[in-house]
């Protein structure tokens, strides 16, 4: 397992990885500016791979809910990964879709 600590999402490191972990960083994108980091993460999760994309579901003053964020991710995702589970509490959201998962 390797671990990475990225300040924004234009920053990843090199290689492919079965798992990548996204806390927050749709939140403070507004839609349009997603779609260049979502395509980054396709070309970096292995076939099979799973994104968990988390998000936060208080009141910010982001251009987006936590909710609108992760629906955002997952559309975007739909290319290269089918949603294969979902949880939360009313405070967060976790959604986990798959890289080449029907979706």
């Amino acid at each position: 397992m390797r671990r990475r600590l990225q300040t924004g999402p234009a920053e990843r490191p090199a290689g492919r990885f079965d798992r990548i972990v996204l806390s927050e960083f749709p939140l403070v994108l507004a839609p349009p500016d997603l779609a260049a980091p979502v395509q980054r993460v396709g070309d970096a999760i292995e076939p099979g791979g799973d994104l968990v994309p988390m998000h936060w579901l208080g009141v910010t003053d982001y251009p987006t809910s936590g909710d609108e964020a992760a629906e955002d991710f997952i559309v975007q995702a739909t290319p290269f990964a089918g949603l294969l589970d979902q949880s939360g509490t009313a405070a967060y959201r976790l959604d986990v879709p798959r890289a080449g998962a029907a979706a």
